[in-house]
């Protein structure tokens, strides 16, 4: 009696199993785009089944639903949804809310209650938006060293919110080809639409080019737009 009792404990035991989903999600273009570009998604799903006295081995497919998110994380926090409840959809961000998005696809089985567990994918996402700001006006005091150069930089605000600016200067040794010249420059980051880099002292001899590029964040009446852009001395 004991043994068909542990015999029949196994067979149940055999046939106890859990389904989940095996989720991974592709955007393309892949990792970055302009702000305003169509960028495709696309989901793979699998279920996986796990018997508890057999190895995993994959089954079929049954109907699906996917949810797709998503969050911006910079330069503001916000999340939004995205439309499309089928294993590929389009995702289109206005220029303004460029930065840095992280997607994500929640897959449930379509016909409940369907005894599957979600499967959830995400991947990280750039949109950038480097028309933003036009012009941006870059001086310097010379553009050939060695020596000590003043360089400023300005833009006009682009809109009537309270904005911040990033300025980020780089430099170029052009001499015997351009490459990064020995100096470095502080970020400004602050609500002023101009930023100065006074007496950098230079060591690099001959042609010099400056670049600069700005990021402009502004917020209020619960909106927050990145507009960004750039110019150079030469």
């Amino acid at each position: 009696m004991k043994t068909n009792i542990l015999l029949a404990l196994v067979f149940v035991a055999g046939t106890i199993h859990a389904e989940t989903l095996n989720v991974k999600l592709a955007a393309s273009p892949p990792a970055s785009a302009a702000a305003g570009t169509t960028v495709t998604l696309t989901t793979s799903a699998s279920v996986v089944t796990r018997l508890v006295t057999t190895p995993i081995r994959q089954t079929t497919t049954p109907p699906l639903s996917y949810r797709y998110t998503a969050t911006r994380t910079s330069p503001c926090q916000e999340t939004m949804p995205i439309g499309g409840n089928g294993a590929t959809t389009v995702w289109t961000v206005p220029p303004t809310k460029a930065g840095q998005y992280n997607i994500s696809v929640t897959v449930t089985g379509a016909i409940p209650p369907s005894g599957i567990t979600p499967g959830t994918a995400t991947t990280s996402y750039t949109l950038t938006n480097n028309s933003g700001l036009a012009p941006v006006s870059l001086t310097a005091s010379s553009t050939t060293g060695p020596g000590t150069i003043s360089v400023s930089a300005s833009v006009a605000p682009p809109g009537a919110l309270a904005y911040t600016y990033r300025w980020a200067l780089s430099c170029l040794s052009m001499l015997p080809g351009p490459h990064p010249c020995s100096a470095s420059f502080p970020m400004k980051e602050g609500p002023q639409n101009s930023a100065s880099w006074p007496s950098v002292t230079i060591s690099d001899p001959g042609p010099l080019r400056f670049l600069v590029h700005v990021d402009a964040i502004g917020q209020g009446g619960g909106s927050c737009t990145l507009n960004s852009g750039s110019a150079s001395t030469q």
